[in-house]
């Protein structure tokens, strides 16, 4: 059987080591308008998206990330130029399911 979304998902790879450079706006369009399209619960599409490009605050957000993780000499965002932070609405059952989505 051929289809996209199966040949997406057996493609797929995770990057542990990013370029220095941002992506191009068309690039971060594509991946924010693809997150707002993500199925939610109850299809209320309620998390929201930061883009942070700025370095000294995607590299503050690494650190806050890392000391979450209690490993504080960890590098949880590969040296990503670019970070997304997701919010979703307090006390929502599946706020961080409608987030990783």
């Amino acid at each position: 059987m051929t289809n996209e979304v199966l040949k997406a998902i057996e493609a797929r790879r995770s990057c542990r080591s990013y370029e220095e450079k941002q992506i191009s706006a068309e690039e971060l369009s594509a991946v924010t308008n693809a997150g707002t399209w993500a199925p939610t619960a109850k299809g209320l599409q309620s998390p929201k998206m930061v883009v942070v490009q700025d370095a000294e605050t995607v590299a503050k957000l690494e650190r806050m990330n890392a000391a979450v993780l209690g490993k504080l000499d960890a590098h949880p965002f590969y040296g990503a130029p670019t970070g997304i932070t997701m919010f979703a609405p307090k006390n929502f059952l599946f706020a961080a399911e409608d987030c990783a989505v």
